[in-house]
């Protein structure tokens, strides 16, 4: 088993980058495949890492996939998870999730390979839970080391075991047990495969060690050689060895169908995983949960062309990498927040803070201004409970540093002459406010109903005192005599 693990590739800054150690390691295992083209290797390949070096390096990414053959190849998850502490936060789902996108990556830098799924590659922490979840994503087989492993299996290890689980697993349908079987990586060979100066000699001891061992074992038993994760590749080593197993003996180099198929497990003993450190990862889970719940809504304002949230969704998967601080995966969250928030102000609006109506129905003008570089759908709504809107929460398509003027047609139910409205802007599905709502004072000065009823009663009191003054006037002229004439002689 040839694991080629990985740090994440993608960054914060949506960049990519491969380690130069990641680069030397990558170009080891493929030679060795080169050198070795029947020999029975399986590998562990980190998705990421496919993904990284099909970006910066296609000509060793398509390098390895042809020196790869037909050789199996382990399902993982894009990135390396700890799936103890993603399933004790509810995360279940993501890692199925990430073991699918896994697939899809390792499928598309290495075509023509079918990663299998039996096997999961432990290289994080695990408990009973986090087993029963790999059971039932497929997953038939640990690979695993001795050391984690309670009792610890004792060395030499020449045959797979059982580890138990919770009652309620899953099992695969021709499997009538409870638990999942354990391919354990013999440490004493793993440890002897990184051999000293003489390595002619090295290969010697091991095979003859290894004869030793299988005469004093059952047969259809078998030794899986599982190396660290930085491990250094030996090609003069490999190519010796294998040269040796060719050779007349009792031990067969297989491949890792053939290994699921001949070996029996044992069975008279059962194994539990022991459980290590984990990280609480339900911070993790928010941040996952906001960050994409932001994404999928105002991706909506967006239109479907739109490359502006390209890649985004790529960083929140990197950023559950358990090879990741609490504030390397914040600086990831944080970058996706900075690119998603100018679309959550991207349009405003601009209206008078006072609009009259010159009665019980009116207009209330006003526009909606696009800041970003291409167009946007809003929907829009006035909210007030003595206000009726006509066409009310309308989907508004504002073009590209764009300004759209509207005139709603509003109808006053109030007899009050003046009252509060509020203009709000959200998603186009109206599951998420895009800013502040933006305050509007509406005043109506033609009123109806009891106000309309006033105004006529005071209008006919004031004509009929009009009336009455002007009728006395007349009567006080006619009743006045008239002014005496006095005549002057000469």
């Amino acid at each position: 088993m040839l694991p080629l693990p990985g740090s994440p590739t993608l960054h914060a800054d949506g960049t990519t980058t491969v380690s130069g150690d990641d680069q030397d390691h990558a170009l080891a295992v493929t030679q060795l495949l080169t050198a070795l083209p029947d020999f029975p290797f399986a590998l562990a390949p980190r998705p990421d890492l496919l993904s990284g070096l099909s970006r910066t390096n296609p000509v060793l990414t398509s390098r390895l996939s042809a020196a790869l053959g037909a050789r199996a190849v382990l399902s993982m998850p894009q990135v390396r998870l700890d799936v103890r502490g993603m399933a004790a936060a509810g995360l279940s789902a993501e890692v199925g999730r990430q073991l699918t996108l896994g697939e899809q990556m390792v499928a598309q830098a290495l075509p023509g390979t079918r990663p299998d799924r039996r096997v999961w590659y432990a290289d994080g922490p695990l408990d009973d839970a986090s087993l029963a979840l790999l059971r039932t994503l497929g997953v038939q087989h640990l690979l695993t080391t001795a050391a984690r492993l309670d009792p610890t299996v004792a060395s030499p290890t020449l045959h797979p075991v059982r580890l138990s689980l919770a009652t309620d697993a899953r099992t695969a349908a021709n499997d009538d047990s409870t638990g999942l079987g354990a391919l354990v990586g013999d440490t004493d060979v793993s440890a002897r495969i990184a051999p000293t100066a003489d390595v002619a000699g090295s290969v010697v001891n091991l095979v003859a060690e290894l004869s030793a061992r299988a005469f004093g074992n059952e047969v259809g038993r078998g030794l899986v050689v599982l190396p660290s994760r930085d491990w250094t590749v030996v090609p003069e080593f490999w190519t010796r060895f294998a040269a040796a197993l060719r050779g007349p003996g009792v031990l067969t180099a297989v491949d890792l169908d053939e290994f699921l198929r001949t070996t029996t497990p044992v069975r008279d003993q059962t194994y539990r995983v022991r459980p290590t450190d984990t990280r609480d990862e339900l911070r993790l889970a928010q941040s996952l949960y906001v960050t994409r719940v932001a994404l999928a809504q105002l991706g909506s304002v967006l239109p479907a062309q739109s490359t502006r949230f390209e890649g985004l969704a790529d960083r929140t998967t990197t950023a559950t990498s358990a090879d990741l601080t609490d504030d390397q995966r914040q600086a990831y969250f944080d970058a996706v927040t900075a690119r998603v928030n100018p679309v959550r102000t991207a349009v405003t609006v601009r209206v008078r803070d006072r609009v009259t109506l010159a009665g019980k129905n009116g207009v209330v003008p006003l526009s909606l201004v696009n800041t970003l570089d291409e167009a946007v759908s809003v929907r829009l709504r006035l909210a007030s409970d003595k206000l009726r809107v006509a066409d009310n929460d309308r989907l508004v398509q504002v073009p590209a540093h764009g300004e759209v003027p509207l005139r709603l047609k509003v109808e006053a139910r109030s007899s009050a002459w003046q009252f509060p409205v509020s203009i709000q802007l959200s998603t186009p599905d109206g599951s998420e406010q895009l800013g502040a709502a933006v305050p509007l004072e509406l005043r109506a000065v033609g009123l109806s109903g009891l106000g309309l009823g006033i105004s006529f009663g005071a209008l006919a009191v004031l004509a009929t005192w009009w009336i009455t003054h002007a009728r006395r006037r007349r009567r006080a002229g006619r009743a006045e005599p008239p002014p005496a004439t006095t005549l002057a002689h000469p």
